[in-house]
């Protein structure tokens, strides 16, 4: 997905050398071409960049929609989805009331407590979820909970006994890694520095 740089800068450079090679140009009409080309080359370049940004943002979009989804049920009617989103509100209530009292990361627990905490509150109510006739909407109200809290040991036990969201949170984790990325300092310097080669 990432912006070919050097080609976009190779079909520049192949251009100004084209003007270059104008005998009949005068000196004076050859750089006011060049500047004209590297000014659309620039365009190009942000163009592309633009492109890749909202390509990344469009798939971490898609992706955490897969992931926070509840599913519809194979054959459900609007009615009984509507159901089936009712329930799962309701179990989504109960477990962030019984999760509420952790109280926040850092403001009078400490770092590391609190993960443990979310893990042993949300694996209680996971297992009594376990023994229940609804146990598939209370146990996804749980994950996602959990991947509220950070509370990984939940998310995996969840994940284990389901592919099709273990697919999804893979893809989820690597958009969001991907865009962690393209907006680390470090990226966006090579960005700054990149963008100075077609001043060139």
């Amino acid at each position: 997905m990432a912006t070919d740089v050097q080609a976009i800068l190779r079909e520049r450079d192949r251009e100004l050398r084209d003007i270059d090679g104008k005998v009949e140009w005068t000196q004076e009409a050859k750089e006011g071409r060049k500047r004209a080309v590297r000014e659309l080359y620039q365009r190009v370049y942000e163009e592309a960049k633009q492109e890749e940004k909202q390509q990344l943002e469009k798939r971490l979009a898609e992706t955490k929609n897969a992931v926070f989804r509840v599913p519809r049920g194979y054959g459900s009617s609007d009615a009984e989805y509507a159901q089936i989103q009712l329930a799962f509100h309701s179990f989504w209530r109960q477990v962030v009331a019984a999760t509420e009292d952790l109280g926040e990361e850092g403001v009078g627990v400490l770092p590391g407590q609190w993960e443990r905490l979310a893990e042993e509150k949300l694996g209680t109510i996971l297992e009594q979820a376990e023994r229940t006739d609804n146990e598939q909407l209370m146990s996804r109200a749980i994950y996602h909970r959990a991947i509220d809290l950070g509370a990984q040991s939940i998310v995996d036990r969840y994940l284990a006994t389901s592919p099709v969201d273990a697919k999804n949170w893979r893809l989820y984790t690597e958009a969001a890694q991907e865009m962690q990325q393209a907006k680390s300092p470090e990226n966006l310097l090579g960005q700054a520095l990149t963008g100075r080669m077609f001043d060139s």
